[in-house]
């Protein structure tokens, strides 16, 4: 079966994984995350108007929300974060705090692949202990303003620049 000539070509056959990851606040990396996940979406509308053939005239530029993001830590990871948001602050508290988080997949001889959620805010965590052989987590949730992806060294994004459509 042919490759398409615009597919990524890999090195000794190694695929993106999460060891692939790296996961920086503020541009400092954090080992202890076992999972990070975000969704983001455009909301549009299309627009119909009164054309005799009731094709739609267009749609709106639409409402871009980052709709969830969550991380999740090692409990000890997690205080430190806390922590370091909370001095970050100013005001004691790691839910006032504004930070950037970056997420990379790196691997050698591949381009990197990288988003960045800025405008990020703590909003809430879950720790649920159990028996067992498994570290402890902490399931956060952050609210973040806006993605940009770096794909083969060039931003791109969801959403349109309103000054430059």
């Amino acid at each position: 079966m042919p490759t398409s000539p615009n597919d990524q070509v890999r090195r000794s056959n190694i695929m993106l994984s999460w060891s692939s990851d790296r996961v920086k606040v503020d541009g400092n990396e954090w080992v202890g995350l076992t999972a990070v996940g975000y969704e983001e979406k455009l909301e549009r509308t299309i627009v119909h108007g009164n054309k005799k053939d009731a094709t739609p005239l267009g749609m709106t530029r639409g409402k871009y929300s980052v709709t969830s993001c969550t991380i999740t830590m090692l409990r000890d990871s997690a205080a430190a974060l806390k922590q370091y948001l909370a001095s970050k602050s100013g005001v004691g508290s790691h839910g006032a705090a504004e930070f950037t988080l970056d997420i990379q997949h790196v691997e050698p001889n591949q381009d990197v692949i990288a988003a960045t959620l800025s405008g990020c805010r703590w909003g809430g965590s879950k720790r649920d202990d159990k028996e067992g052989t498994d570290a402890l987590t902490e399931d956060v949730e952050l609210y973040a303003l806006s993605v940009i992806e770096t794909l083969n060294g060039v931003q791109t994004s969801l959403f349109t620049d309103s000054e430059n459509p």
